[in-house]
């Protein structure tokens, strides 16, 4: 199965950005965004950004209900009321999202996916979608600022760092922690950082 890709707009003016995703042969951008609007990137408003990915031959799709990070469901809510990534990915809506890109992976459509953060680490496209893609087998590639391809695994690394520095030495003290229980739980913190709150609705 083909890799999945993501990017942060943000990083890129109008012409560079479709350079880069024609550089991967992206021929479907996926946009997570709940709103799919910037009020400092207009070029990335839906109106204009999709006519003009049409003239590149690549397929624009807005599947906020599916990925968004704002949800207006509470049940996918914490109780410190921000949204629960693993909550979410569990749901009707998200499943029926990842089954999508599972099916056009199988036809070879090349995705990305697009979300305006440049650094995948603060964005939920990686903590939230990515995560979950990995676990169900899809490997994805982060296109970073700079051009260069971050696999979701180093994303893993780096909340280990992030979160646990010093995971080596308290296993000398304490019962050894399973590698994939930190992640886990690096994940569910940086969730919390990045969650979307409502209290900022």
């Amino acid at each position: 199965m083909a890799s999945v890709f993501t990017i942060g707009y943000a990083a890129f003016n109008i012409d560079d950005f479709i350079d880069v995703l024609k550089s991967h042969k992206i021929s479907h951008l996926i946009d997570v965004r709940s709103n799919p609007m910037s009020e400092y990137f207009q070029d990335y408003n839906s109106f204009n950004l999709e006519p003009k990915l049409k003239q590149h031959n690549i397929i624009y799709e807005n599947l906020a209900l599916e990925f968004g990070a704002r949800q207006e469901n509470n049940e996918f809510f914490s109780k410190s009321g921000f949204i629960d990534f693993e909550k979410f990915t569990q749901s009707e809506q998200f499943k029926n999202g990842l089954a999508k890109i599972e099916d056009g992976l199988k036809q070879d459509i090349n995705f990305v996916l697009m979300c305006a953060e440049k650094d995948p680490i603060n964005c939920h496209r990686s903590i939230m979608i990515a995560h979950a893609m990995q676990k169900n087998g899809i490997q994805v590639l982060h296109i970073m600022y700079d051009g260069q391809l971050q696999p979701q695994n180093e994303i893993d690394k780096k909340l280990l760092e992030l979160y646990f520095p010093d995971r080596n030495q308290l296993n000398l003290f304490t019962q050894s922690l399973d590698e994939q229980e930190l992640i886990e739980q690096a994940y569910k913190k940086q969730n919390e950082k990045i969650g979307y709150r409502l209290e900022s609705a």
